[in-house]
């Protein structure tokens, strides 16, 4: 291996060997090696690193770091990080980030408390990286101070960090505050739009999803997948009136050539399920050109769920002849009360 026999004072090649390391992860490479084989390599490297005393180096530290967050070593990443004496705002950047990334919220809170106590100036990417870490149930608490600190820092024309923070408001369950921020806004992007559809369909508000939807539509904006994954929810068509905006969303959908998109499809088949109308949901599911296992198991189950077990068990039969395997999924509603 291009690792074995390097010399420990070549500097040159520690800095390479640490770049392909990382580059195999971060970039379409990621794939080729197993995380284990990458874990092995960056062991090896580190030891070279701490023998040619570069281990104080922080742009060194943070590759490293990196490398060993993307291994899922999260403990061995924060080793480094501890051991830096003096850290830069990437190394405490990428610290909380990777913390988020492993669902640890309040380990990376942790750090961004202990980097502004030692003067630390968080950057846009410090926010986005905390404001992930908040966006989960526990995180509302946290997430209003971070809040609090953003409009005290400058940030609150910064239009990616206003969009985390209607994320993070609407993933711990504080819709209110989603709104809030989101109606504040001078300027929005596609993204913050998508974002506050869905915390509004996730949240069981449908209707008010979909005239966001068409005031999005009415500013200028236009609609990507995202937003019809956003709106097609279960939750935002449970209501009752729910299949009028669904139909509509569907016309909107087809007009602008998502009709052929998978993803698009498989929610419309779903929600259409949710809401009653499995004619419609047969509709979509026979008009499409690919299908896969969720296709296949959302007409299932939405077939089962409508009291049309006998066809539902007829499609299970037709899914396996075309050569595609039921997942667990597809067994669960097999056995849902339509089916028995």
């Amino acid at each position: 291996m291009w690792l074995a026999g390097m010399a420990v004072n070549s500097t040159s090649q520690l800095f390479k060997s640490l770049l392909v390391t990382s580059e195999l992860i971060d970039g379409q490479n990621r794939g080729r090696l197993a995380s284990s084989s990458l874990y092995d390599i960056c062991t090896r490297v580190h030891d070279c690193i701490l023998k040619s005393g570069m281990d104080q180096n922080p742009y060194v530290a943070n590759k490293l770091m990196r490398v060993y967050i993307r291994c899922g070593k999260v403990q061995d990443a924060r080793h480094v990080f501890d051991k830096l004496v003096k850290k830069n705002v990437f190394n405490w950047t990428t610290m909380i980030g990777g913390y988020a990334e492993h669902g640890r919220p309040a380990d990376a809170i942790e750090v961004y408390n202990q980097m502004r106590q030692e003067g630390g100036r968080p950057n846009e990417v410090t926010y986005l990286s905390i404001l992930k870490a908040c966006a989960c149930p526990v995180g509302l608490k946290w997430g209003k101070e971070i809040h609090a600190h953003i409009s005290h820092g400058g940030f609150r024309s910064d239009v990616p960090v206003q969009t985390a923070l209607v994320n993070m408001y609407a993933k711990s369950g504080s819709i209110k505050d989603a709104r809030l921020v989101f109606d504040e806004m001078a300027e929005r992007n596609v993204i913050t739009w998508n974002v506050m559809i869905g915390g509004l369909a996730q949240h069981g508000f449908g209707q008010e999803a979909f005239s966001l939807f068409l005031q999005m539509q009415e500013e200028g904006f236009v609609p990507d997948s995202t937003t019809y994954l956003s709106i097609l929810t279960a939750t935002a068509c449970s209501s009752a009136g729910a299949l009028g905006w669904v139909k509509e969303v569907h016309r909107h959908a087809v007009k602008a050539g998502f009709d052929s998109d998978m993803r698009v499809c498989n929610a419309l088949v779903h929600v259409y399920s949710k809401s009653g109308s499995v004619d419609d949901a047969r509709l979509v599911f026979e008009g499409m050109l690919d299908r896969d296992v969720i296709s296949w198991s959302a007409m299932i189950g939405g077939l089962a769920q409508n009291g049309c077990g006998h066809e539902a068990f007829s499609l299970f039969l037709k899914m396996q002849r075309e050569g595609v395997i039921p997942n667990v999924t597809t067994y669960c509603v097999m056995y849902s009360r339509g089916m028995q």
